[in-house]
């Protein structure tokens, strides 16, 4: 059984995480009546300093450990692990390809907007990842129901942070939408991250997924009708992903000892 010090650790890392994503979106809420393109440099330097503070609360947790999450070695099964990531954003750039008609009129802003993709994904995976996961994966790993609440607990406070997009605008069925699609995202990358334990691998795929997602939003001005290509699409985001979430906390582990301090 776990001591009640091991249990506060274990709801430390949700604890503080929680605390620094209201913060962030107390302090983004402002640059929302901004113009472009000063909202998105503002909403850029912010996530910055957001992913920073993060990282500083990783350095007192993992101490000597800290550079461990930016060199671990990458296991050769996250690859496979990570087939249909790669699947989903070839998907994307398909969508580019067979498009009826494009524009690169929005060109310079698509460029500018990587600064909130960049930051976005630094700021989210060292929040919601590293932070957020740090006390389960010291005490929970080593067992499959605990894998699979960390897997699950991650995704669903991925999935509720994304409700915030409500009060910058958008309609409640996106919104919807959107929480459910990154809940099942957030816990697919909670699981690459339980299984590589490595942050920067997390990040650049963040990073990576953002930018090419969008290539269709800000290209593409008329989509062909009734395509495979978005079945597809829905396929990989609702179930493929989640469920290689799931066969990961089912068969890929490898026990380590757990290093963290508090």
């Amino acid at each position: 059984m776990k001591t009640v010090v091991q249990k506060k650790y274990i709801w430390f890392g949700p604890l503080i995480a929680t605390v620094i994503t209201g913060c962030f979106l107390a302090a983004e809420m402002p640059f929302s009546n901004w113009d472009y393109p000063y909202q998105t440099y503002a909403d850029g330097c912010l996530r910055l300093v957001i992913g920073f503070l993060a990282l500083v609360v990783l350095r007192f947790i993992y101490k000597d450990e800290f550079k461990r999450l930016f060199c671990n070695r990458i296991p050769s099964k996250t690859w496979i692990y990570l087939i249909p990531f790669w699947a989903s954003l070839v998907i994307y750039i398909v969508m580019f390809i067979c498009a009826e008609e494009v524009s690169f009129a929005l060109l310079p802003n698509f460029f500018v907007n990587w600064i909130i993709q960049i930051t976005t994904g630094f700021w989210e995976e060292a929040v919601c990842r590293g932070i957020f996961m740090v006390g389960m994966l010291c005490f929970w790993k080593t067992s499959v129901r605990g894998r699979l609440f960390m897997i699950g607990t991650a995704g669903l406070f991925f999935g509720l942070i994304h409700f915030s997009s409500f009060f910058f605008g958008a309609s409640i069925d996106n919104v919807l939408y959107s929480m459910l699609f990154s809940g099942l995202w957030g816990a697919f990358i909670a699981a690459i991250y339980m299984q590589s334990e490595n942050l920067l691998l997390v990040m650049l795929l963040h990073v990576i997924w953002d930018i090419i997602v969008r290539i269709p939003e800000f290209f593409v001005t008329v989509y062909p009708e009734d395509s495979i290509i978005y079945y597809l699409d829905e396929i990989l985001r609702l179930v493929v992903l989640p469920f290689v979430a799931i066969g990961v906390a089912l068969f890929a582990f490898e026990k380590k000892k757990c290093q963290n301090t508090l």
